[in-house]
């Protein structure tokens, strides 16, 4: 819940000066690695601002993923394995549809 507060905070520029939350926004933006919360969250209409945390047999993100609506959504994740990250593709889909599914049905 502090993950999903502290975007909050930054999506409205209660953190620090707008100059600076606004950089923070757009680098979360440039994320490169998109495979965990985001793989289901591509389309047209989206904009997916997220941040990786990998650690052994810890696969952590959060993100805000904001639709052409004006609709924003926060989302953090934070997972752990039994085998290292590099193994487990299963899991970082199995984030993808949830976070598809919990932004669905915020939208609603």
């Amino acid at each position: 819940m502090a993950l999903v507060e502290l975007l909050r905070r930054v999506w409205c520029d209660e953190i620090t000066v707008p100059g600076a939350t606004a950089e923070l926004r757009r680098l979360m933006g440039c994320q490169v690695f998109t495979q965990r919360l985001a793989s289901d969250l591509r389309a047209d209409s989206l904009r997916w601002s997220g941040k990786t945390g990998t650690f052994l047999h810890l696969r952590h993100e959060i993100g805000v993923v904001e639709a052409e609506s004006g609709d924003r959504v926060a989302m953090a994740a934070l997972t752990r394995a039994g085998r290292r990250a590099a193994l487990a593709a299963d899991i970082e889909l199995a984030m993808g549809a949830a976070a598809r599914d919990a932004f669905e049905a915020l939208r609603r």
